[in-house]
């Protein structure tokens, strides 16, 4: 039995219901195309758990020490998929991949967006990959629409605000209650 290619080998980074829905839909439908390495979960009490019969191996923030690991024992992953949004992973983790991908052969695949975003929000292309990159190293900026984060913080201030939650708070209670 021959080593499955670089391009095979797939380490998924994500937990929960759609990183279960790519272990079951590769078992299923895979025919052994493809191989899992592993799961980086964001979550480091989840290292070491098998989801699957698949074994958490790390966090995000640890990929390039996972990939290493899985280099030193001959399985060489070709592609990342990512199976929870990507603007959900911390800034540090999103950097660690842009520049994985950017720095090896290593493809990342950004299967929740394929699923649920639209068509352009599964590519990240090299534009997409600056602003990200942009957007980590300057911080939210408040000047970008022209309001000061002084302005900003007098209108959270608002008697309005605090009486919009409260009638959010009754409305969903009532909803809860009705349905």
């Amino acid at each position: 039995m021959s080593l499955p290619s670089a391009n095979d080998t797939v380490l998924l980074l994500g937990w929960g219901s759609v990183t279960e829905l790519f272990l079951r839909s590769a078992a299923e439908y895979g025919n052994g195309a493809v191989q899992i390495a592993g799961i980086l979960s964001p979550n480091a009490r989840h290292v070491g758990r098998l989801v699957q019969s698949t074994r958490v191996l790390g966090t995000p923030e640890t990929i390039a020490e996972v990939i290493a690991e899985l280099d030193v024992h001959g399985i060489h992953v070709g592609r990342v998929v990512i199976a929870t949004p990507f603007d959900r992973l911390s800034d540090a983790a999103r950097q660690i991949l842009l520049d994985l991908e950017g720095k090896t052969d290593v493809r990342l695949d950004f299967f929740a967006e394929r699923l649920f975003g639209s068509p352009d929000t599964a590519i990240y292309s090299a534009e997409k990959q600056s602003a990200v990159r942009r957007s980590i190293s300057d911080g939210p900026r408040s000047d970008e629409f022209g309001i000061s984060d002084q302005e900003i913080k007098r209108l959270l201030g608002r008697p309005y605000w605090r009486l919009k939650r409260a009638i959010d708070a009754v409305v969903a209670l009532i909803l809860l209650i009705v349905l």
